[in-house]
């Protein structure tokens, strides 16, 4: 006769909770990597970071999705007014009297409007402007955006008055990162408990609170920003401060044995800039063509020389941020093997 589990009298267990519970217990035991979400401002660090909430884990509810409206109409709104406040400061990027209407319109409005019809169609007549147009294609010479465009193009959706933001939109959205922000994730069974620290320059000293026991650092660094300054000070290049910070935590004593993954991100933005733009305007010293694939190998290299440690290897990815299904892809990818061989160390199956 088999023994059959049921409730005993004096309130024990059974045999399924206790089952449950040791399924409980080994769940907890397993190992959690902890991985450091690391990069300059405006590299897209965070978007990874939403992309990995969205993916893996409890994803966004209709409530916190319905919290970026406010950010889309900002964010949407300050875009073109930059573009019209810059317009002046160039020649031939003056606006005609229809746009100058609807340029007056949105600098009286309040920081916290929504995006009415009215607001849309000012938005509208403002982006077909020829001055309008003029000055975009000079807006690495200012700081607007790099989702602007998205903005322009949906900006009709989000007049709507029942305009709920999609996870699309909430990607597009640029809310600068302040403090860490920590979850972990479960992707295929591994368990990731994930750091995302703010990349301005008066976020970094913070970082140093997140250093001990790191699996992986994943740097993000924008390749697209090679003729644009950084917000702080506007005369740095944002490429060569990306650089030296990314070489700050490579010589880190605190990384010595850390693995890095390095995502040079935004090269759709790269391909479009190099239509328009010659890269080595920005690096004189660099003497190969102005295509996409030489220019972003170059980047590469750059980033590479900054890594003196023969034994450290960097596993490097270029990537749209946006493009959730590739990004995290290689970023798990990346993961395994760095899980994999950190394993077989720890067993003495590797010198």
């Amino acid at each position: 006769m088999g023994v059959c589990a049921s409730t005993m009298p004096d309130g024990s267990f059974t045999s399924k909770e206790i089952d449950a519970q040791l399924d409980r217990d080994e769940y907890n035991k397993r190992d959690i990597s902890k991985l450091l979400f690391l990069g300059s401002g405006e590299s897209g660090k965070s978007t990874f970071f939403r992309q990995m909430q969205i993916c893996h884990g409890q994803g966004f509810t209709i409530e916190e999705l319905k919290s970026f409206t406010p950010v889309v109409f900002s964010n949407t709104i300050t875009c073109m007014r930059t573009l019209v406040t810059q317009c002046p400061n160039y020649p031939d990027c003056d606006i005609n009297q229809r746009a100058q209407s609807s340029a007056d319109f949105l600098r009286a409005l309040d920081e916290e409007s929504a995006i009415s019809d009215e607001v849309a169609e000012a938005i509208e007549i403002l982006w077909n402007d020829p001055g309008i147009q003029k000055v975009w294609l000079l807006r690495a010479k200012f700081q607007v955006f790099d989702s602007a465009l998205y903005f322009f193009d949906n900006v009709r959706k989000f007049a709507n008055p029942e305009y709920v933001p999609s996870c699309d939109d909430m990607l597009r959205c640029r809310i600068r990162s302040t403090g860490i922000i920590e979850e972990t994730f479960e992707i295929e069974g591994a368990v990731f408990k994930v750091f995302d620290v703010g990349g301005q320059r008066n976020e970094r000293k913070k970082w140093i609170h997140c250093f001990e026991n790191v699996t992986a650092v994943v740097f993000v660094a924008s390749i697209s920003e090679f003729d644009q300054l950084v917000i702080e000070d506007g005369v740095t290049n944002r490429l060569i401060e990306s650089l030296e910070v990314f070489e700050e935590v490579v010589k880190n004593k605190w990384f010595t044995e850390t693995s890095l993954i390095l995502f040079l991100n935004k090269k759709d933005l790269l391909e479009e800039k190099l239509k328009l733009t010659q890269f080595c305007h920005s690096f004189p010293e660099y003497k190969g063509n102005n295509s996409y694939e030489s220019c972003s190998e170059y980047i590469r290299q750059m980033f590479l020389s900054t890594v003196t440690n023969p034994n450290k290897f960097i596993y490097t990815h270029f990537t749209c941020a946006t493009d959730e299904s590739k990004i995290l892809r290689q970023l798990f990818i990346s993961l395994k093997t760095i899980v994999v061989e950190a394993s077989l160390q720890a067993g003495g199956l590797m010198m």
